[in-house]
């Protein structure tokens, strides 16, 4: 009774586990699959060609597949008031919060036109809200300005190249994963 007993139990267990390790790696994974443009072998200084158009539906076209969505990131300098912190940014797609399983806990989304139009909104995560703000503090309808980068040496060396523009953002919302 006692080996049929530790049989059952150690079958059981690992189908269990088994299940357990198959919904992590599924949800880590979730399908879909990232692809960059670039190339670590290029020389230095040269630049990886962006995908094509024709590249791009001929990927929709697959079977299988969903949704095709461009993403642009990098990291940019923000200041909101008398703060300043380097934040990652991600160009958004209608797609994009869905797609990263993001979901809005404040404020709202992308509104059709504004991702149209190119419109100059933000959605902040948490991260970003509790360095550039205040405790308490509104951030929905505040301003953040970014920029590319911070000034550097001019191609004298003595002189600091002008640091880019700051361009003005609204937060128009603030999502959690």
């Amino acid at each position: 009774c006692i080996g049929i007993t530790a049989v059952v139990v150690v079958v059981t267990l690992s189908g269990a586990v088994q299940r357990s390790i198959d919904n992590e790696v599924g949800v880590l994974f979730d399908s879909s699959i990232k692809v960059w443009t670039g190339n670590p072998r290029l020389p230095p200084g040269s630049q990886p060609q962006p995908f094509s158009a024709s590249d791009l539906d001929a990927v929709r076209g697959l079977d299988g597949v969903e949704t095709v969505q461009l993403q642009r990131q990098g990291e940019m300098a923000a200041r909101q008031g008398a703060k300043d912190a380097r934040v990652k940014v991600h160009g958004a797609q209608p797609s994009t919060l869905q797609v990263n399983r993001l979901s809005i806990v404040q404020g709202r989304t992308f509104m059709p036109v504004e991702l149209a139009t190119g419109a100059q909104v933000v959605v902040i995560d948490h991260k970003v809200r509790e360095t550039l703000f205040r405790p308490g503090e509104q951030a929905i309808g505040r301003t953040l300005f970014l920029s590319a980068e911070t000034g550097s040496p001019g191609a004298a060396g003595d002189q600091a190249a002008p640091a880019p523009a700051r361009l003005p953002f609204t937060v128009i919302g603030q999502f959690e994963p």
